[in-house]
């Protein structure tokens, strides 16, 4: 992602639900695939180390959003119950939870 692309995605919102989620107000169809993956693995794929992107853990969940056609969110690192981090083409974005009301 060019830095205009990634300066473009921070700030939108992303929404996870049961059987769909949805970036940017688009609403997208999934199952979902959760495993776990080791923060080694991650060292070895991404060239980065773990703790650097907030992980202290040895290993983390992973959760794939099972779609077709690429779209940011469908690949995922849960890191607490109010933080994920968001792989999209490179890059690693932290997402919050936010309460809706």
């Amino acid at each position: 992602m060019s830095q205009e692309e990634i300066d473009a995605t921070l700030g939108n919102k992303l929404s996870y639900q049961e059987s769909t989620y949805a970036w940017n107000g688009n609403i997208i169809e999934t199952n979902y695939q959760e495993e776990t993956y080791s923060v080694d693995q991650m060292s070895d794929d991404f060239g980065i180390q773990a703790s650097k992107l907030g992980i202290e853990e040895k290993e983390i969940s992973h959760v794939t959003a099972l779609t077709e056609g690429k779209f940011i969110g469908t690949c995922l690192y849960v890191l607490d119950e109010t933080t994920l981090l968001v792989y999209y083409e490179g890059v690693f974005f932290e997402a919050k939870r936010i309460e809706e009301n």
